[in-house]
């Protein structure tokens, strides 16, 4: 299965981490400064127009350049004008978000909407919604099989994410670290979940990725990408469907007022038994050669670092993609293994490549796909 087309939309809006840190000045301890400064993001794209002053000041009002399903459409409209065929041609579409505009209808029915006759009404439109970030290596599996079936000639995948959208203004008058947790557990008791809002408000990104995905080996970038391959593993315990959680908006959650995004102090932890569970499904499965490449979720700088030292392969271009991926884009949900393709195939330095793209988070739930790029001529 290879990638006929490819299109992206990344807000102009960007976030500035450092300059961040300066707004909040002296509501940060020592201890979460340094926590900051250690995530490893520098840069991100956001759909909050007035970010930082937004976050900072209470008083101020949120202003929207775009949202998940404006980024979802304006990606869209990108792969088109890359595609050799019409995009009515396309049977499937499955869209892949954690941070909807809201929760019904789903983005693809809005999307859908918004291209009108563009996109054929007839096709089957599919919402994987809440799939956490290893959304898309599941996607993929699907259009896969749908290009197997015969009942469907191309694919389109499109993964959209405005985390920051939902990012709460920073109130509190003292934000602790880490490590002031460790020294005093009153302090972790009393500040835990405000430490983790404000980890989030420095590590999300925003952005949208839609790829048209068919049989025929098509060029994108010059270069051929083929997707094969997936695999899968979800709550090998079951208290690991907490690690992460979302409690908004659900039938048990339906008059929440805040909107937390919570983790557990265990969530690194957890996270490379998946992502190992993950390798040892790939090494059994295929001929790993000692040049194969790792592409790893870009959850943070510390959970990047975890994952390969879990890697005995080399993967020098995965790594860098991962955490140049990270750097720039910050935590991008669902959609970091799609981008970190878009980065490997605008990167001139290598032309062949074979690797897995490795995605976990929320279920606890991680799936990975293999990739190949070759030169259009291979």
């Amino acid at each position: 299965m290879y990638i006929q087309a490819l299109g992206s939309c990344f807000p102009e809006s960007r976030i500035s981490n450092q300059s961040l840190l300066k707004s909040l000045g002296e509501r940060l301890s020592k201890s979460i400064v340094d926590n900051l400064n250690n995530i490893g993001v520098r840069f991100r794209h956001t759909v909050v127009a007035n970010f930082e002053d937004y976050v900072t000041n209470g008083d101020q009002e949120k202003t929207l350049s775009t949202d998940t399903t404006g980024m979802s459409a304006s990606s869209v409209r990108d792969c088109g004008e890359g595609f050799h065929d019409a995009l009515d041609q396309i049977g499937v579409w499955i869209f892949v978000t954690n941070s909807p505009n809201r929760l019904l209808p789903g983005l693809g029915y809005e999307v859908a909407a918004k291209m009108g006759s563009k996109i054929n009404q007839y096709a089957n439109i599919l919402n994987l919604t809440a799939s956490g970030c290893s959304g898309f290596p599941k996607a993929v599996e699907m259009a896969e099989a749908w290009l197997k079936s015969g009942m469907a000639k191309y694919v389109g995948v499109s993964v959209s994410e405005s985390t920051t959208g939902m990012i709460t203004p920073k109130n509190s008058s003292i934000y602790y670290g880490f490590e002031d947790f460790i020294k005093d557990r009153k302090l972790m008791k009393a500040h835990y979940q405000d430490t983790v809002d404000l980890v989030n408000t420095f590590l999300f990104g925003d952005g949208a990725i839609t790829m048209i995905l068919g049989n025929e080996p098509k060029a994108t970038n010059g270069k051929l990408c083929s997707l094969f391959d997936c695999s899968h593993v979800t709550n090998l315990r079951e208290d690991d469907t907490e690690l992460l959680r979302l409690n908004f908006g659900g039938v048990l959650y339906s008059d929440s007022r805040s909107l937390s995004y919570e983790l557990s102090p265990m969530v690194t932890l957890r996270g490379n038994v998946y992502s190992k569970s993950l390798i040892d499904q790939i090494s059994e499965k295929n001929d790993l050669r000692p040049e194969w490449q790792f592409f790893v979720h870009t959850g943070s700088k510390h959970i990047l670092d975890q994952n390969f030292k879990n890697i005995v392969y080399k993967s020098d271009f995965g790594r860098k993609i991962s955490y140049d991926c990270l750097e720039q884009f910050g935590n991008l949900s669902s959609l970091s293994t799609p981008n970190q393709i878009r980065l490997a195939l605008q990167d001139d330095t290598v032309n062949e490549i074979s690797g897995s793209l490795l995605a976990f988070g929320v279920g606890f739930s991680a799936s990975s796909v293999n990739i190949r790029i070759t030169t259009q001529e291979g």
